[in-house]
Order: C-alpha cells, then sequence, then structure tokens
C-alpha cells in the first residue's frame, strides 16, 4: 500500500540549502509541495557516528512507528539483517523513514528519481514499491559510464554503470519526452496508403521517392553519458561529480520551468547546480557543515566566466519548522 498523504500546505520557500539532517527536514516540508525528486543518499545512511558510544545504528527506534501502517515495510526490514547483512540492513532503515516523506512531499504529479549503485537498487526497490506502490514503478533508468578508468581485476563483468529508479506519485505525472540529437540524419522514405490498405513510397511528380530526415531520437532508458573529467570530475574521495547532461534530462523530462526540484542528500550541489541553470526552483540538503563551504562556493561560483549563477539562495543550519 502506499504511503497515505496529508492534506496539501503553504509551499516552502524555494532555493534554500539546509545544513541539517536529511529525515528532520523531509519530515519539515508540506504535504504536496515538492513537483520533482533526484538524490543519491549517501552509503553511510542509517550507520553510527564514528565515535557513537555502541555500534547500534540510530534508526532502530523509527521503524517501530511503520510496523501498523507499513506491515510489509517493516517485516522486510526486520528481516534485512538476516538476507543482506547488518550494514545493508542499517542502510535500508535509515532509507525507509526518508521515503516514506518524500512521497508525503511530493505533489501529485511528482516524481521521483533514486541514483543508487546497482548492489543496492534491487533492496531499494522492494523499499519504493512498499512506499509508492508497485504501480508507482515507472522504469529502471541506466547511467552509462564507458570512460571510467581504475576499475579493478574481478571475475565479472566491469562495472561501468548506475542505477537510478524512476517512480511517480501518480499515473498523471510530469512527463516531458527527451530527444538526443543524431550524429548523422537519418533517411526516411516518406509513406502513404493506397486504396486497398498498402503502403507504398510516396513520390514525387517527377517520379522520385519522396524522403525526410530524422536529426533527432527518442531517448530510452539507457543514457550513455561520460563522467566528468579535469576539474568537472570533483574530488577524488566520494562519489563522482554527476555531469549536468544527466541531471537536465530527468529535470527537464519531470518538471517544468518555475517548479520546485529536491535533492535531500545533496552530496555534491550538481542537482541544486543543474536545477537554477534549467530555471527550477530547488531545495538542498545536506547532513556535513564541514562540507557545506566548499558547496557554497560551487553555487556561487561562475558559470562559463558569464555570470554568477546564484546570488538568491538562503543557507539555513535548521530545519523549516514543522509541517501541520
Amino acid at each position: 500500500m502506499p504511503a497515505t498523504d496529508s492534506a496539501p500546505t503553504a509551499a516552502v520557500p524555494p532555493n534554500q540549502f539546509y545544513v541539517a539532517d536529511s529525515l528532520a527536514v523531509l519530515r519539515a516540508l508540506p504535504a504536496a509541495s515538492v513537483d520533482l525528486i533526484y538524490t543519491e543518499p549517501r552509503p553511510d545512511l542509517g550507520q553510527p557516528p564514528p565515535d557513537a558510544a555502541n555500534d547500534a545504528p540510530p534508526t532502530e527506534p523509527r521503524l517501530a512507528a511503520y510496523a501498523d501502517a507499513h506491515p510489509l515495510l517493516f517485516n522486510y526490514l526486520t528481516l534485512a539483517e538476516e538476507l543482506h547483512g547488518a550494514r545493508t540492513r542499517a542502510y535500508l532503515a535509515g532509507l525507509a523513514p526518508c521515503l516514506v516523506e518524500m512521497y508525503r512531499a511530493l505533489k501529485p504529479a511528482g516524481s521521483l528519481y533514486l541514483h543508487c549503485k546497482p548492489t543496492r537498487s534491487p533492496y531499494a526497490r522492494i523499499i519504493l514499491d512498499a512506499v509508492f506502490g508497485a504501480d508507482g514503478f515507472r522504469n529502471e533508468v541506466i547511467w552509462h559510464y564507458p570512460n571510467k578508468s581504475r576499475v579493478k581485476r574481478r571475475p565479472h563483468w566491469k562495472p561501468m554503470s548506475d542505477s537510478i529508479l524512476f517512480y511517480a506519485k501518480s499515473r498523471a505525472h510530469t512527463w516531458n519526452p527527451q530527444y538526443a540529437k543524431l550524429p548523422q540524419p537519418v533517411k526516411y522514405a516518406r509513406v502513404r496508403r493506397t486504396r486497398d490498405g498498402k503502403k507504398v513510397c510516396r513520390r514525387s511528380p517527377a517520379g522520385r521517392i519522396d524522403y525526410k530526415f530524422n536529426h533527432k531520437q527518442l531517448l530510452d532508458n539507457v543514457l550513455r553519458i561520460p563522467l566528468p573529467s579535469g576539474k568537472k570530475a570533483g574530488p577524488r574521495s566520494g562519489p563522482p561529480q554527476k555531469p549536468f547532461e544527466l541531471l537536465a534530462h530527468m529535470i527537464r523530462a519531470s518538471s517544468h520551468r518555475g517548479e520546485v526540484v529536491l535533492d535531500p542528500f545533496c552530496g555534491d550541489a550538481a542537482v541544486c547546480v543543474a536545477a537554477q541553470k534549467l530555471k527550477r526552483r530547488w531545495i538542498g540538503v545536506h547532513h556535513d557543515a564541514s562540507a557545506v563551504q566548499l558547496l557554497t562556493d560551487k553555487l556561487r561560483e561562475r558559470s562559463h566566466g558569464e555570470e554568477v549563477l546564484f546570488t538568491d539562495f538562503v543557507q539555513l543550519a535548521a530545519p523549516p519548522a514543522a509541517a501541520e
């Protein structure tokens, strides 16, 4: 069963960057206030901090709240440690409450793109099915990056892709088909139907076949986009910088200009940058105050030496006032 909605409330002002716990911000957002969520949860989600007195994941108390509202989800999470190990179970236990709040915050026409490694996408999809309903699944987008280097030799296929799970809150979700420019135009013969219903080539008055040229093609669910290189790649530690082209396809496909894009696990600020460039409003959340200066510098950097992208965003050190 999908999570239930609360009544919509006033929207949170956009272009805000929170330095706070992601779940706290998600719980405080008004219901039905976000048009699109694109996020990649951090790998240590649900794990105790390094200086914790014990190894008990801090997400355990949160799970009891879902025993009645989401019994299938609760049962899966209680079995997850036996099925997948304690670390994966802690990650899923930290992810589940966040996904419930993401569903609540989305508008009826809203969509979620959950970016994750292929090793965790099967487990995440089970939780997403429990929260959004199995009918909420729209597709799995594969980001294939052919220029990945320094891959260790292992006895299996070389890992060169990430998984992006695409879920929608309703069948009436926003969808704008995306196209890619072809390197060379493709020539097609124009056709017509004869009186007996047969298809034949259309011909010019001189008897020559009438051709048309297609300069673009509809994108499918496999996006072949190289990893950023040079300065755009960001620091070597942590996940690679997501290319603008990848994010642009998702943002354009599932939102319109002026709508709100949310990234509750704002690792590299790439989603905020892409949303701003595409004239969307945005909300970003990062849990680590030590990384904030790098991100705010990035948000204020000049774009191609032309203009400062961000001059009106607000940096906040606490979640918004709780949604009613």
